[in-house]
Order: structure tokens, then C-alpha cells, then sequence
């Protein structure tokens, strides 16, 4: 793998997660009964899920 293919990965990873910080702060905007029908998770899941990717979380 070349420097240039390896810089280029890298790239589309930072755009990827951005887009997706992105729509979450915008679809956090919304009121929650519009999060709740189109089944966005509340904050309880969200940090559910962090405590199952990142176990060191879970004694905070």
C-alpha cells in the first residue's frame, strides 16, 4: 500500500465520521417526538452503546 492510498483512506475516514457527527447534531435538533417516530436513539442509547464499545465507561 502506497503513502498516497494509505493518506487517501485516512481522508475518506475523517470525511465519513464528520458527515455522521454531522446528521446527529442536526437530528438532535429536532423535537423529540420527531426523533422517537423516525427512531432515533435518545441519549440513554447512545450511551449504552459507547459503555459496549468502550467497557473502561461503564464505572462513570
Amino acid at each position: 500500500m502506497s503513502i498516497l492510498s494509505t493518506i487517501s483512506h485516512l481522508a475518506v475516514a475523517v470525511r465519513e465520521r464528520r458527515s455522521r457527527a454531522r446528521t446527529e447534531r442536526i437530528i438532535g435538533t429536532l423535537p423529540a417526538d420527531i426523533r422517537k417516530d423516525i427512531g432515533w436513539p435518545d441519549t440513554w442509547d447512545r450511551r449504552a452503546r459507547e459503555i459496549v464499545r468502550n467497557p473502561e465507561w461503564y464505572g462513570r
